[in-house]
């Protein structure tokens, strides 16, 4: 209903942005006679004039494609679009060929009937319009090339032989425009393409019709530059049938809409109406012998009978009504603005509103038995020398371990707390999300662990090295991200110290540590050497990158 009023405040508001217009009587030379032909006056530099028998006809080619079925979006407007240009060309006595979503042959093939049929009349005028994809390759010297898309043709990023083979370039219609003998012929694309095809020139038409129009022309009109979005409800085509229909490109005034003030009118008004996102190009072919003339509409002037049906009543009661249709308009604007902001409204709520339902919902899966943690897990240090005491630790709890329990999946339930720690309900432990930023050596683990509690980190004091209870309680059954630990934990810390010792070798200047290496799921040993101070330290064949995972009792 909103985007319905919407597409009815636009259709006014471009209707109002014309201006109060009422058209003036047209010159009576300007009327079609079929024993004549269509004849135009022109005028010279002196002010003389000259009438001169310009086309026996005119003749368009109009094509619109929206159907595509080969990787290009649809496109629902188009095909209207090229049914509402071939009535008003019908509607002003003009031969016209209709084709709706044409695949290449077909389209192909219209264009040869265009050439060697109505095209080889040399008085005749030729118009061929097309709404639809248009796309733009750019070649190996650096030329952009533009292209017409039919409907069957691939997207080139795909297909780009079948695109090549499909599309029809901009080299290809500068072949048809002059294969086609009639005297003038324009070709106007509703889509957004660049192209060497046509030197691009700003249309600046004269004050008056010259006679140096009879010359050969080739013209062109695009919809807007590469890679312009052309809004699929079109104001070019708006603008177009405007300006040929109604006279409002008959910029002079003199009952003619020739290419040059058609193109002025529609790269000043599509332009102004876009916002300056669409900006129309007119140019003239880049052939001597073909681009000195000017493709003329001839404006039929309504009949008369005997004085103008205009007066000034007339004249104010229609400033009038557009007056009090303008007012109307704006308050159906306000009225849009008003429920623009309250849909804008309704979104933000929408989202806060899908925020919490996605919390409740992770609230939701945590187990309901789960108010207090299912294992109580050591935390005291302890010298672990039998590796079967590993072992039945992890069989108790059916905790993961690649070599000794592959086959345990114990259930974490774990909460981020977004302040650089994640809690586990499981276990009623808080570990730190991610851990110290480098290797450490186990001699340094007192001095982080004292670091974090003075700077009191997360808000607590209470933090500790893991025991290898407590460590392992995090190792996770299948890989993510290449590690066996859950993705709510930063993977850096690939190997993490515990507080629990070994003492492989027996020997007393000989002590290990219990290490849980998370890359390959296993809980290990490493051996240090005792120094003369009491501390130890790495022995050269057990070098590894390890760092230090800290652990409090999250109450």
């Amino acid at each position: 209903m909103v985007i319905h009023r919407i597409k009815i405040l636009c259709a006014y508001l471009l209707l109002i942005s014309i201006g109060i217009y009422l058209l003036s009587p047209f010159s009576s030379s300007a009327a079609f006679a079929a024993s004549r032909g269509i004849v135009v006056r022109t005028q010279t530099s002196s002010g003389s004039t000259l009438q001169i028998k310009l086309y026996t006809g005119y003749h368009a080619l109009v094509v619109g494609c929206g159907d595509y079925r080969a990787g290009w979006p649809k496109l629902p407007n188009p095909v209207d679009d090229a049914r509402e240009v071939a009535l008003t060309l019908k509607k002003m006595n003009w031969q016209v060929e209709l084709l709706e979503d044409p695949v290449w042959d077909r389209l192909d093939a219209a264009l040869n009937r265009l050439i060697t049929g109505p095209g080889r009349a040399k008085d005749k005028a030729v118009l061929f319009w097309f709404s639809g994809h248009g796309h733009t390759l750019e070649e190996a010297d650096g030329t952009k090339l533009g292209y017409i898309v039919p409907v069957d043709a691939p997207q080139p990023a795909q297909d780009e032989t079948g695109f090549m083979r499909r599309a029809i370039d901009m080299r290809q219609i500068e072949t048809v425009a002059k294969r086609i003998r009639a005297k003038h012929v324009l070709m106007v694309f509703d889509s957004c393409f660049s192209g060497a095809l046509f030197s691009m020139v700003r249309a600046a038409p004269s004050h008056y019709i010259e006679e140096k129009i009879a010359a050969p022309v080739r013209e062109f009109i695009t919809a807007g530059r590469e890679n312009e979005p052309v809004p699929d409800q079109s104001v070019f085509k708006i603008v177009f049938i405007q300006g040929i229909k109604d006279g409002y490109a008959d910029l002079n005034r003199d009952g003619y809409v020739t290419g040059e003030e058609l193109g002025a009118y529609l790269q000043e008004k599509v332009i102004n109406y876009s916002r300056k996102a669409q900006h129309p190009q007119f140019g003239k072919i880049n052939n001597p012998k073909l681009d000195k003339g000017d493709f003329v509409f001839v404006l039929k002037r309504p009949e008369q009978s005997g004085q103008s049906s205009t007066t000034a009543s007339d004249l104010e009661a229609e400033k009038k009504r557009l007056a009090e249709e303008a007012a109307r308009i704006e308050r159906e604007r306000q009225e849009i603005e008003q429920l623009k902001a309250l849909i804008d409204q309704r979104k933000k709520l929408e989202t806060e509103s899908r925020h919490l339902e996605e919390e409740k919902l992770k609230l939701a899966s945590i187990p309901k038995s789960v108010t207090a943690p299912r294992v109580s897990l050591r935390k005291k240090p302890l010298k672990i020398s039998y590796e079967m005491k590993i072992t039945d630790m992890l069989k108790e709890y059916d905790f993961f371990e690649h070599s000794r329990n592959p086959q345990g999946s114990f259930e974490n339930v774990f909460v981020d707390n977004n302040d650089g720690t994640i809690s586990d309900k499981a276990t009623g432990l808080m570990w730190q999300k991610s851990g110290s930023s480098t290797s450490l050596e186990n001699r340094d683990a007192k001095n982080y662990i004292k670091r974090l509690n003075k700077e009191r980190f997360a808000g607590h004091s209470d933090w500790r090295m893991p025991t290898v209870e407590e460590l392992a309680s995090l190792l996770a059954k299948r890989k993510k991200g290449g590690v066996h630990i859950d993705p709510v934990f930063d993977s850096k810390q690939i190997t993490c110290w515990t507080v629990d010792q070994c003492d492989p070798k027996g020997w007393s200047w000989w002590i290990g540590a219990w290490i849980i290496d998370f890359k390959n799921g296993l809980i290990t040993q490493t051996e240090y050497k005792k120094q003369g101070t009491g501390s130890f330290t790495l022995t050269s064949d057990s070098n590894k990158t390890i760092y230090i995972k800290a652990v409090r009792a999250d109450k």
